[in-house]
């Protein structure tokens, strides 16, 4: 499991940067952007190479 948090980037509030961390050192950061304020997209990359897109909200 990781826990981390996520923030919207200073002076553009439709993006954002979330970073997680978990056992053993293994790691996450990712970077989003909003397109409404329940929807947005991005890319995360883990500790192991893996590259993910992620779509947040419904």
């Amino acid at each position: 499991m990781l826990v981390g948090e996520a923030t919207r980037v200073s002076g553009d509030e439709r993006k954002g940067i979330a970073s997680a961390y978990g056992a053993g050192g293994s790691y996450m950061s990712c970077e989003y952007q909003m397109m409404s304020p329940r929807q947005g997209a991005g890319t995360c990359v883990f500790s192991n190479g893996a590259r993910y897109k992620v779509h947040i909200g419904t």
